[in-house]
């Protein structure tokens, strides 16, 4: 009788990892490799949620949703495209700055352009939001761990490229934030 093999959280993070064409692309990468890969992502986002208030406040919210899709689009696409693990490192480093700049700076735009009536309901709509784009990914993983060859992992990671491409362009069309306009107006010289 087999022993069930441990339960490991590396492997589960990033679904692509646990496929052969992702393994045998990169040389079979240790367990520390792929520890570093999935925690580099989050390193870079809390690197970046430091700082994105005030780039907030100098740039402003729209400005600064446009930037963080902008940086997350070439993190994406640096991972798309690797062809090799320092490639992929940096890739998920960058996308990381994107996700904490977007996931800092989205839901201080979104209650301040919310009626105060209004502020906890939208929260909730961005936060379920949030959670049904994890939910597709997971069925975007596993209809895509069918392809023999890698765009197995390749497609998945590129749909990040697509995503914050419709980002960057909503930014496009919002409207500035409210305070950050009366901000604005008050050190007009």
């Amino acid at each position: 009788m087999r022993r069930p093999e441990p339960f490991r959280a590396r492997t589960y993070l990033i679904p692509q990892c646990r496929g052969y064409y992702f393994k045998d692309y990169f040389n079979q990468p240790s367990a520390a490799e792929l520890g570093t890969m999935v925690a580099i992502l989050e390193v870079g986002a809390f690197i970046s949620s430091l700082v994105v208030g005030r780039i907030g406040d100098v740039l402003g919210r729209r400005r600064t949703i446009l930037y963080g899709s902008l940086i997350f689009i070439v993190g994406g696409a640096l991972q798309t495209f690797a062809n090799g693990m320092p490639m992929m490192l940096l890739g998920r480093i960058i996308a990381g700055l994107g996700v904490g700049t977007l996931s800092t700076i989205v839901p201080v735009y979104q209650s301040e352009i919310s009626p105060p009536h209004n502020r906890g309901r939208m929260g909730c709509i961005e936060f379920t939001g949030n959670i049904t784009g994890y939910a597709a990914s997971v069925w975007v993983d596993y209809f895509c761990s069918y392809i023999k060859n890698d765009w197995a992992w390749r497609i998945p990671l590129g749909l990040q490229i697509v995503m914050g491409a419709l980002l960057a362009g909503g930014s496009l069309l919002i409207c500035e934030s409210p305070r950050f306009v009366l901000r604005s107006f008050q050190t007009w010289p």
